[in-house]
Formats: structure tokens, C-alpha cells, sequence
């Protein structure tokens, strides 16, 4: 059985959301009820979506069988080449969160990335980063009082 960039992203989100509830655990009651839900619901979901993965690996033809093949009979892309520019994108998403912190990052990473791999317009990227930092603020800053990580230059302007 071949195992599919998806099925190893998968595994590793199970590995994140068990690592997750193993830490929360110890946390007191009050404090661990958001963590303890996020992780079974996490663990719930991604144990699901292997189980499926398996069972549709049971039924999928071989590589040899299955040539993807374009309208003008040229071979397709294959979606490992997708998945594996996804997983570069999230590792950017990390790089610049790290570096940048979430005000900034989350904004100038939208931007980016819905410019230049969803090929969007500069005008529907601002909105959608704008949309997206006032959600952040509105829901962190205002609702939960929280302050989030300003990166290496601690760029936390609240």
C-alpha cells in the first residue's frame, strides 16, 4: 500500500492533537476544558478521516492503472506536487508567525498567498487579510483578552 501525502499530513495532525491532550491533562478544570475538547474533537475527526483513507486505499487502482491525463492527452500534475507545495505554504505560515508574530504575519502571509498560489487580485487579498486581522482582534483581543506572540521583533501592538 502506498501512503499519500495526505495520509502522512494526517498522521502527524493525530500526533499533534494526542500530543495535545496528553499536556492539557494536567491542566485545572477550568483551564482544561477548551484544550480537552479541541484535542478529542481533533483526534476524533483526523482517526476518521485515516480510517477512510484506508478504506479507500483498499479500492483505489494502482499508479500503473490510474495516468492522470489532460484534455489534450498530456499527463496531469500529480497532487503529491499540490500537497507538497501546501505543506511549504503552512511551513511559511509558521517562518513568518515566528518571525513576524500574528498581527503581522497572518495579514502579510494572506496576502502572499492568495496572490500568488490562488492567483486572487490585490484587491480581494487586502480585504480578506483586513477581514482576517479584524477577526483576530475582535476575537482574541477584545472578546478574550488574550495577547498573542509578537514574533522576534515583538511586533505585539496590543
Amino acid at each position: 500500500m502506498r501512503i499519500s501525502g495526505s495520509t502522512i499530513i494526517n498522521l502527524l495532525m493525530l500526533v499533534i492533537f494526542a500530543g495535545m491532550l496528553y499536556l492539557s491533562w494536567d491542566y485545572p478544570p477550568a483551564s482544561r476544558r477548551v484544550p480537552l475538547f479541541i484535542a478529542m474533537a481533533g483526534l476524533i475527526f483526523c482517526l476518521s478521516l485515516l480510517i477512510r483513507e484506508i478504506i479507500i486505499a483498499r479500492h483505489r487502482p494502482s499508479p500503473q492503472e490510474a495516468v492522470l491525463k489532460t484534455d489534450d492527452g498530456k499527463k496531469a500534475d500529480a497532487p503529491t506536487k499540490r500537497q507538497t507545495a501546501m505543506l511549504l505554504w503552512v511551513f511559511m505560515l509558521l517562518g513568518v508567525i515566528l518571525v513576524l508574530g500574528f498581527w503581522v504575519g497572518i495579514p502579510v502571509f494572506l496576502i502572499v498567498f492568495m496572490r500568488f498560489f490562488g492567483h486572487e487580485s490585490w484587491k480581494l487579498s487586502t480585504a480578506f487579510a483586513g477581514g482576517t486581522w479584524l477577526a483576530l482582534y475582535l476575537i482574541f483581543h477584545v472578546g478574550l483578552k488574550v495577547s498573542l506572540y509578537g514574533g522576534v521583533f515583538d511586533l505585539a501592538f496590543f
